[in-house]
This record gives structure tokens, sequence and C-alpha cells, in this order.
């Protein structure tokens, strides 16, 4: 769990100081061989471009919602405030190396340490690196009942100083109400960078931009990275009234407590 936060700009507050799992200065003793991690960016508002300084190569193996159907060999990758992945290291014959992180959305290029990572002579991991992890079957898009329009917006909305579709969130209102074990398309647009969110179910992303969506992030997802545009297929399995509805936000902290937040139910 990753944290970064001080200083305020763009709506968002940024710190100086990195805390992992709730140290700061952290380091881990790691043995020779795989090692899987478990990644959540628990920052407010900061990206991390995460890599290990000697740009050695990993395997992300899950995202918020199980395992991706194979490792996929990576050297770098953003995770945004929310999202979770797993990945596998392996550290046969390594020295102490740095999990390191950018942040150039934020004005961060500089790399900057997140934990040192001491493997432990004369241990070993006894683990092999798996071909086959998951059988996700992808969606049909003809399948597809509902398409639902999010415009994530800075400004301009009733209510409050941010929203989405032109309402900031209102405990009072229900914002949609799905039918239960229908396929939605939803696509969420927005004003700057990101992550929205919702409960209730996980998701499979696409498209991103219109562009080729990062074979890491092909898996069951809560959370997606949103530009200018995310596509999304969707479909909810559980109910949830008007006395307790689901919610969908962004997750910069500051952002759905200005009011780009929702409430839907599923009945």
């Amino acid at each position: 769990v990753m944290s970064y936060e001080a200083g305020l700009g763009d709506h968002k507050f940024y710190g100086n100081t990195i805390i992992v799992n709730g140290t700061v200065g952290p380091y881990k003793e790691v043995p020779n061989g795989w090692v899987r991690f478990r990644i959540l960016n628990g920052s407010n508002a900061r990206f991390y471009d995460l890599q290990f300084d000697d740009k050695r190569e990993f395997y992300v193996i899950a995202t918020e919602g199980g395992f991706l159907n194979a490792p996929v060999p990576e050297s770098n990758f953003q995770v945004w405030p929310g999202e979770r992945y797993e990945i596998l290291v392996d550290f046969s014959d390594s020295s102490t190396i740095f999990l390191t992180a950018t942040d150039p959305e934020n004005g961060r290029d500089q790399p900057f340490n997140i934990i040192e990572l001491r493997p432990v002579e004369n241990s070993e991991a006894i683990v092999s690196l798996p071909q086959t992890l998951n059988n996700i079957q992808s969606y049909n898009s003809q399948d597809v009942v509902n398409t639902r329009n999010f415009n994530l917006q800075m400004d301009g909305v009733t209510g409050g100083m941010m929203g989405i579709n032109g309402v900031a969130m209102n405990m009072e209102m229900i914002n949609e109400r799905i039918n239960i074990g229908e396929l939605e398309r939803w696509v969420i647009e927005a004003q700057g960078e990101h992550p929205f969110h919702m409960h209730g179910a996980s998701f499979l992303i696409e498209s991103l931009d219109g562009n080729t969506i990062p074979l890491y992030a092909r898996g069951w997802k809560d959370v997606v990275k949103v530009n200018a545009q995310a596509v999304i297929l969707i479909k909810f399995d559980h109910l949830a009234n008007d006395d307790a509805p689901y919610m969908y936000h962004c997750h910069i902290l500051e952002h759905e407590d200005m009011g780009m937040m929702g409430q839907f139910t599923v009945e």
C-alpha cells in the first residue's frame, strides 16, 4: 500500500513522503527466487509509474478482480489511485534493488524510491513462473442491452464544485437505475485524467481513447484510467436498493469529496 502526499495543486493534495504499509523508508528482505507482490496505490491523487532501479523485467499476473489469463512481461507500468495489481519478480542472484516510481502527470519526472528490497543469501523461493493463470471469457459486444454515458466534470455542475453529467454527488439522488444481469456499455469521458471506480461488480475494458488496451489491463477491473474516453463492459449480479445503493466515482480523494460521484441501484 503506497501513499505519497503534500502540496495542493489542480484540486489535488500531493505529499513529500512515501509510506508503504504504514512505514517511512521501508525495506523488505526477500528470498533468492520468484516473489509475488500485491500493489495498491493508496495515495490521494498521485499516479505512480513503477519500475525497478536496475530496469529488470517483471510479470503482471493479476488486476483488481483476479488473475490475468497469463503473466504479462513489463519493465514499467502505471498504477493510478485505487488500482491494484499483482506482480511476480525474480530475485535469483540479485543484489539489493529499489522499486522506484515517477509521476510525470503531476510533475515528478525524476525517479523516487518506493521500497528497498534485500535478497537474502542462501534462501530460495520454490516457485516457477506459470504459463497459464486464468480463462477469462470476454463479453460479446452484441449482447449489450444498454449504453450509459458519464462525463466527469471539474466545474460547471449543479450542487457542488465537481460532478458527473452536470450534477454533484447528492445523497438524496439516485443517478442511475440498472437492471440486474444485463450487460451494459459505459462510456466515460473526462476533463483531465481520472481513475474511475465503481462498486458492485468488476468489468472488462473495451477501449481506452480508441487505442489498444495494454495486456496487463485485460483482466477483471473495478478502476479504469480515464484520459479522454474509456469504454467498459459491465454486468451487475447483486441487488442494491434505494436504501443502500452502489456508488461510482473518481478515485482522486479530493475530486470525489468535491462532488465527482454518483449513486445507482440494481433491481
